[in-house]
């Protein structure tokens, strides 16, 4: 189940950004990265094992602690590390 404002606000738009995110990953196979103003934007989490996020949104905090937010990641990963919050 995708979390729904992930879904509302990139999903359903089809900004997920997919494409440029593997790119990076292909080109330079981060292992972490920090996202800053993120909102709720989280395919680099599908490409990049350990990634902070930063943002001042309301929603932000409770949208994280969504469990279906990290079975929504694990089953949308490309690598081989297990999906974890921190």
């Amino acid at each position: 189940m995708i979390p729904e404002l992930y879904k509302k606000y990139f999903a359903d738009r089809e900004d997920e950004r997919r494409m440029m995110f593997k790119k990076l990953s292909d080109t330079y196979n981060p292992q972490n990265g920090i996202y800053p103003g993120s909102f709720i934007h989280v395919t680099p989490s599908f490409y990049i094992p350990d990634m902070t996020y930063i943002d001042s949104d309301k929603r932000f905090g409770r949208f994280f602690k969504d469990d279906n937010l990290l079975r929504y990641i694990t089953d949308n990963k490309k690598y081989s590390d297990k999906a974890e919050r921190r």
